[in-house]
Order: C-alpha cells, then structure tokens, then sequence
C-alpha cells in the first residue's frame, strides 16, 4: 500500500513539474496576440524551397497551421483544415508550421493529403518565436506583419473562424461547411 502510495506520489508530482515548465516557457515567451508584430523567420518547405514570412504573407494573409506530430488532437483537426484549403479556389494561403525534419513534414503531407505548403521547424524556432504551446494552433499574419486572428484547438468554432478568414482574404462568401469529428474545447 505504501509503495503504490509513493509512486502515485511521484507520478503526481512529476506532472506538476512538466504543467510547471510548460507554464514558465509559455510565461517566458508569451503566445503572440492579435496586433503583435510577427517574428520572421526563413524555413525550407515541403516544395524543396526556402521561404520567409515575408514573402509568404506579401500578398494576402497567410494562416501559419502550428503541428506536432503524435498529437491526436491535430490528427482530429488536419483533415479539416486539408477540406479548406481545398474548398477555395485562388490561393487560401494556409501554411503548415511541422515540429519536426522536412522528411517527417513531407511524410505528413503524405499522411493526410495535403496540398498547401508545410515548413519544417526542427529546432522549433518558429514555433518557439510565436510562443505556440500545443497543438493544433493557427495564426494569421497580415501583409503589414502584424498578428490577426489566434485560434487554439481547432474546434468547429475555430474552423468556422478560420473558414471566415479564409473566404475573408480572398474577398469572398465563406463555403459552408461542416465539421464532424473535429477537435473539442479551444477557444
């Protein structure tokens, strides 16, 4: 009994200290707010090319889709935001942020049938720089470089946000669109 109360214990007080880390990096950088000036940053992507924030963001919004592999939040949430992007003709500017080598990006593009572009963050950099603290997350960033929308989670309600901004940047009526299977909670 005592044995099995110390490990509880431990296990208990193991969880305190990582939530306690997590909070103090989160504390440390801060997620970027609307309004806040966006980091640039310079990454290769899933097309074999290096790309910048500016240059992503130059002409419409770009909507950056923070993932991390083995979340099974983000697996509930990809295929939604792989139906966007497939919905809008024009360019919807989404522009997935992946935790990890461009091989392993390239294997997620793969996995679920993506189409926009996905960088590749292995030292989390970007992810780090926007004080993302999990995912899924999207951040949109204007052509004047400053932070628009934050949407954390992925849930129907943030998907409808997102489908707004979409049809938003590229001056047109939203798509209707339905969620089933999409992530629970966020903001």
């Amino acid at each position: 009994m005592r044995t099995n109360t110390l490990k509880l214990v431990g296990v208990a007080f193991g969880a305190a200290v990582v939530f306690a880390g997590a909070s103090k990096a989160i504390a440390i950088f801060g997620t970027l707010k609307p309004g806040d000036k966006a980091p640039g940053f310079s990454a290769q992507g899933t097309d074999g090319k290096t790309h910048t924030l500016a240059s992503l963001s130059k002409e419409a919004p770009v909507f950056l889709y923070f993932i991390k592999e083995g979340c099974p939040v983000n697996h509930r949430a990809a295929p939604h935001v792989t139906a966007m992007d497939g919905k809008y003709e024009g360019k919807p500017n989404i522009v997935g942020v992946y935790n990890g080598s461009l091989e392993a990006a390239k294997s997620w593009q793969k996995r679920y049938g993506s189409k926009y572009l996905i960088l590749a963050d292995p030292d989390l950099k970007i992810i780090n720089g926007y004080g993302v603290p999990y995912s899924p997350f999207v951040m949109t960033v204007g052509d004047d470089g400053k932070i628009g929308t934050v949407l954390e989670g992925l849930s129907p309600k943030e998907l409808t946000k997102m489908n707004a901004g979409l049809a938003k940047a590229l001056n047109r009526t939203a798509i209707a669109m339905e969620f089933p299977g999409a992530p629970s909670g966020g903001g």
